[in-house]
């Protein structure tokens, strides 16, 4: 039965072609839910007889949004009448049965572009190198990405218009005009390419969990959730998938569905990069006995890891050892060099133990750095009100609303320095600002909103606030007061205030009403 090979590769195509190859793949939906291709296969004997085979592949969805060109081996063995595949990977040869589950769970890169093919009658090897687009387009492709990688992004944009339309409309260039859009963040734009894309080919984790990003980006956090499940649920082994998760939920002060999440990833991937992550939760959930051994086991597993000396130093710093933490934060350094939580800590630590002149220089090195935190602005802004400085505190603060990193901490400091320049009406609006983060529970808020309607004289207010402190939570605490080491409690120094005031201005309705709530306290 053996004889001369003429081999028709047919997919989707019609007429049968001897001594030449016309092949390409159909794509469907597979009932595992990942994106399948079957490459259809005849081969003509010398007796006319004719054995069919079917070899399916599911695609690898890297390769789909990476554009990527890879070969295949298809072996024929005329003895048995039946094909075995052959895959080169990493220069060993691994020879699969298209009969074999292996097979099938191993990803082939193919695509649905036809390419060209080789034939070694020898050996009855068949190689096929499978292209997402043709030649001219590749050769623009690749012009892009060079543009891409050192940051050129209109250009590369130009250049990705003059692709063929067959070529515009493939999943791995719409993937790329949606990575340049990202880089310019026009998060938008880059999410109008991946739903393009995932038009395409609906079941590929990697448009699903890019998508997730950009929505994250926009804080569109249910829709990002939404995205991540959908791409865990296809592929739950990319472990990038749980970084996000993480970044999701930590951003969001929900350590404890952080923690979760970094340790799913440690499941997909069991080095020092989830370690260090979950530590940091642990650190940020107050369980800093879990912290430091995940960030010691981070250590352990690579040694240079500066983040995890990082996150050892500030669980020091946490347990008043500062010495310690600062040894730790100089061998981060060594290691990775000056960042802003490193110069943050550095200066916290001088604040600590009274120098807070370096303590000072080293906030403001942060914000020279170019990525300063809301740390780094509350943190030297306080200092500045700790010692009345608080022109220089306003300065902090309003450069920090200005870099979008307001918050009612924020807010009511602001409002406090802003008190203390007798700029009330100011005042008052920053602290009622605070009330939109926290339902209107802000006791220091109202406190503060007492003090200054006092000062504007409009005692009724100031009385309502009093009120509503006295509800909330009467032994408040306030750090400007515990830092001047001024005598008596907040509450006590604010119904003095007030009844002075209501006794200046004649007002014995609220003196008495004042008389009755020292005595209920």
């Amino acid at each position: 039965m053996t004889g001369s090979l003429i081999l028709v590769l047919l997919v989707s195509c019609q007429s049968e072609i001897q001594n030449s190859f016309v092949h390409g793949l159909n794509k469907t939906l597979s009932t595992e839910n990942r994106s399948q291709y079957s490459l259809n296969f005849k081969y003509f004997r010398d007796d006319d007889s004719v054995d069919n085979r079917t070899v399916l592949a599911f695609y690898p969805t890297f390769a789909e949004v990476n554009c990527t060109n890879k070969e295949i081996k298809l072996k024929v063995n005329t003895k048995r009448s039946r094909f075995n595949v052959l895959e080169q990977l990493e220069n060993e040869e691994q020879i699969y049965d298209e009969d074999d589950e292996e097979f099938m769970e191993h990803a082939i890169d193919l695509v649905h572009q036809l390419g060209s093919g080789s034939f070694d009658e020898s050996s009855g090897l068949i190689t096929i190198e499978y292209k997402i687009i043709e030649n001219n387009d590749f050769k623009l492709l690749d012009q892009a990405n060079e543009l891409h990688d050192v940051e050129k992004y209109n250009e590369a944009l130009n250049v990705l218009e003059e692709l063929s339309p067959e070529a515009s409309e493939q999943v791995c260039i719409l993937y790329l005009k949606a990575k340049i859009y990202n880089e310019l963040k026009e998060y938008n734009s880059s999410i109008g390419y991946l739903t393009q894309a995932l038009e395409r080919s609906p079941l590929n984790d990697n448009l699903l969990y890019s998508r997730a990003h950009r929505y994250n980006k926009l804080g569109e956090t249910k829709l990002a959730l939404g995205d991540l499940d959908a791409s865990r649920s296809i592929n739950p082994t990319h472990y990038e998938i749980y970084y996000l998760y993480d970044k999701i939920y930590s951003d969001h002060d929900d350590y404890r569905q952080a923690i979760r999440y970094s340790s799913l990833g440690l499941t997909y991937r069991d080095d020092d990069y989830f370690y260090n992550l979950r530590g940091w939760n642990y650190y940020m959930n107050d369980n800093l006995e879990l912290g430091l051994l995940d960030f010691e086991k981070a250590i352990q597993i690579e040694p240079n890891n500066a983040n995890s000396y990082e996150g050892i130093a500030a669980i020091y710093i946490e347990q008043g050892h500062f010495d310690e933490a600062l040894n730790l934060i100089n061998k981060s350094i060594e290691l990775d060099g000056v960042n802003t939580n490193r110069l943050n800590q550095i200066a916290y630590i001088n604040s600590e133990i009274g120098k807070y002149d370096k303590a000072v220089i080293s906030y403001y090195k942060a914000i020279d750095t170019g990525q300063p935190n809301s740390r780094t602005y509350n943190n030297l802004g306080w200092i500045h009100m700790e010692h009345k400085r608080f022109n220089e505190a306003i300065s902090v603060y309003e450069k920090a609303i200005d870099k979008g990193f307001g918050s009612e901490l924020l807010f009511n400091n602001l409002g406090t320095a802003y008190f203390f320049k007798n700029r009330f009406k100011e005042a008052v609006s920053y602290f009622e600002i605070t009330k939109d983060y926290d339902e209107g529970l802000n006791t220091f808020s109202y406190a503060w909103l007492a003090k200054s309607y006092i000062k504007l004289g409009n005692l009724d207010e100031a009385f309502k606030n009093v009120k509503t402190v006295i509800t909330l939570n009467p032994e408040y605490s306030d750090g400007l007061h515990e830092s001047w080491e001024l005598e008596s409690t907040p509450l006590d120094l604010l119904l003095i205030e007030l009844e002075n005031a209501a006794i200046t201005a004649e007002r014995t309705d609220i003196v008495n009403q004042l008389k009755i709530i020292r005595e209920q306290l």
